[in-house]
């Protein structure tokens, strides 16, 4: 096996519901909450973490940014900014933000996502670490009828 995406999908799929991801989000907002208010926007990694920042957006009040991922040329911010994924798995999403969202004035650049596999690189906030493969319930396209 190549990486580790692939050697947690040959162990298990866990099917996360609307109900746990709205927990995930709780256990997030909980592990945040002395930060929470420092954050002036929050960006969202495509296409996986667009739900979550949503999310985040209303439940924080702060204005939600998408990361373009084609762009050549960096976002620049002021102010704390966080940037949110669904899964950190082998890092290299998170990786490549690093040089395209950049804050000015020393403000920081802070990291999280729903899940974090057990392998993954550090970030600063997570919602639950895994080492199953995850199912997300916006990834089943046979409920929306497509």
């Amino acid at each position: 096996m190549s990486n580790s995406r692939e050697r947690s999908r040959s162990t298990y799929t866990k099917y996360y519901s609307w109900f746990y991801i709205d927990s995930l989000i709780e256990k997030l907002l909980r592990r945040m909450s002395g930060e929470s208010h420092r954050f002036e926007s929050i960006v969202a990694v495509p296409r996986g973490g667009l739900i979550p920042g949503t999310i985040l957006s209303h439940r924080l009040q702060k204005p939600l940014f998408c990361l373009d991922w084609y762009a050549n040329y960096p976002m620049d911010f002021c102010g704390d900014v966080l940037v949110i994924e669904d899964v950190v798995d082998t890092g290299k999403a998170i990786a490549k933000t690093r040089h395209l969202v950049r804050t000015v004035d020393g403000c920081r650049i802070w990291y999280a996502a729903l899940i974090r596999k057990l392998w993954a690189p550090p970030i600063d906030f997570w919602g639950q670490q895994e080492d199953a493969w995850v199912e997300f319930p916006w990834e089943k396209a046979n409920v929306y009828g497509i």
